[in-house]
């Protein structure tokens, strides 16, 4: 065979398989515009909400910052009394947003502390009674610590604690689920530190802590745990939703 005719018979079968290839990719995009035509009543919906969902989820995160974060006077919609166990103050909350009444200053805190405060945890630490919180101010604190606990069933989880004598009672490594005080401790996790109460104490300028004081059943045992940490100066930490 001739060099011009191979050229020409080259060339021929270049051009085919171009066209079996233009052929194959008009194919496939016919088939992805049908596929997006069918689902696109679908996809452009389910985007506008994921959109909306993730501005509700900063609205709801705004608002936690007031309601919770902030401690501050809030009136909500409670329909009807629910105690259950030691929680004997719980209500239902309606469908009515909470409305945010009054923010506190420092000064207010700390007076609401002081006019609120009881002299022990006496009313807590018993079965029977028809509380589940106390606002106490220790007369001393002997620790607090930040550290990963391994459960009986060989679960980890962040757990910080603090010790402290209020009534003339010593109390020993109560479990702290204050978010704030959390994320304040996460830092010294993070650093693999093992900070001294004196080290926590004056980094926060304290001149005085309340605590919240909370009760849990399991069974006929009572368990206390710190739910608020009351620290004057008051001190801000960031928060972390995504790590409580």
């Amino acid at each position: 065979m001739k060099i011009r005719t191979k050229l020409i018979v080259g060339f021929l079968v270049i051009v085919a398989l171009i066209w079996v290839t233009v052929f194959a990719a008009s194919n496939t995009y016919t088939g992805m515009h049908e596929e997006f035509e069918l689902l696109k009543e679908d996809i452009v919906p389910g985007a506008i909400e994921i959109i909306e969902m993730e501005a509700k989820a900063q609205e709801i995160k705004a608002w936690t910052f007031l309601y919770v974060y902030r401690g501050n006077v809030v009136r909500m919609d409670l329909t009807e009394p629910i105690p259950e166990d030691a929680h004997s103050e719980d209500w239902q909350i309606g469908n009515r947003k909470a409305r945010l009444v009054h923010e506190l200053s420092d000064a207010e805190h700390l007076n609401f502390c002081k006019n609120h405060e009881e002299p022990s945890l006496l009313p807590l630490n018993q079965t029977g009674v028809t509380r589940s919180l106390i606002l106490v101010r220790p007369e001393r604190f002997t620790s607090f610590t930040f550290q990963i606990d391994t459960s009986w069933e060989g679960k980890r989880s962040y757990v910080p604690r603090c010790g402290f004598v209020v009534g003339g009672q010593q109390y020993l490594r109560k479990p702290i689920s204050d978010a704030e005080w959390r994320r304040y401790g996460r830092k010294y996790l993070r650093d693999n530190q093992r900070p001294r109460l004196k080290d926590i104490l004056d980094e926060n300028q304290t001149e005085g802590i309340w605590l919240t004081v909370g009760r849990n059943m399991m069974g006929s045992t009572v368990f206390l745990m710190v739910v608020g940490i009351h620290m004057f100066p008051v001190k801000r930490f960031e928060m972390d939703f995504k790590r409580i």
